[in-house]
């Protein structure tokens, strides 16, 4: 297990100066980002080896929201290697060990320069030292989004520089706060899933639609050939 702590920052709170979902996500993704560069897997060995870890998707579920200047703590884990595919757990705790926040994710080891998935090499799996998954209920990695006459088309999102990482496409936390922007809800989700479907770049654009059931939000981001970049599915 990997784990760093932090302080939470005004940079990262909303207007009741707690930190926002999107600040979570980013906190697990710098997690993994970390343990992966303090193991010798970061960006510079990735970047050599032409190769990349592409997120597919997040489950994450929220028990409570760390407020500004609370000091936390985040870990990470490899739960599992199949194939092209790896899996890792996230947690956000207090100093007093409060469970804040928990999360599984799935990602695809790519060959860049053949833009096709491989198998991670032995040395990688082992380095990362996969153990057991955070007990939680796990979901299906495909998100279904029911059929239900209230939805709405949503104003179109340009993709700006801003948005992309360093593989040149939209970083993941970027979809998950175009997907709150869209779900213009007065509420902070408990439960986020996010599936990531196909990499945006600069110059794409996005045409969001939202569908509503019940206590439950799904965003859609597609393009103009209806081509869908992600899904998001919201639990408020």
């Amino acid at each position: 297990m990997y784990s760093f702590e932090s302080a939470i920052r005004y940079s990262e709170i909303d207007e009741a100066g707690e930190l926002t979902l999107t600040g979570l996500v980013n906190y697990f993704q710098d997690c993994s980002t970390f343990q992966s560069e303090a193991i010798g897997l970061g960006l510079k060995w990735l970047e050599k080896e032409e190769r990349a870890w592409l997120l597919l998707a997040w489950q994450i579920e929220v028990l409570r929201y760390p407020k500004f200047t609370e000091n936390i703590r985040t870990c990470t884990w490899a739960s599992d290697f199949k194939k092209v595919y790896g899996s890792r757990n996230f947690v956000m705790e207090t100093r007093d060990k409060e469970t804040l926040a928990f999360a599984n994710s799935i990602w695809v080891y790519l060959d860049t320069k053949e833009g096709r998935p491989a198998r991670a090499p032995l040395e990688v799996i082992e380095r990362y030292s996969s153990e057991p998954p955070y007990p939680m209920e796990y979901m299906p990695r495909k998100i279904e989004i029911p059929v239900t006459d209230n939805s709405e088309k949503l104003d179109d999102i340009p993709i700006q520089k801003h948005h992309l990482d360093t593989n040149g496409h939209v970083n993941n936390s970027q979809y998950v706060q175009m997907a709150l922007d869209c779900a213009d809800a007065h509420k902070k989700p408990k439960k986020l899933r996010m599936e990531y479907k196909k990499s945006a770049i600069f110059g794409d654009v996005l045409m969001p639609r939202r569908f509503r059931l019940n206590e439950k939000l799904w965003i859609s981001l597609s393009g103009a050939d209806n081509t869908n970049y992600a899904i998001a599915e919201l639990v408020f």
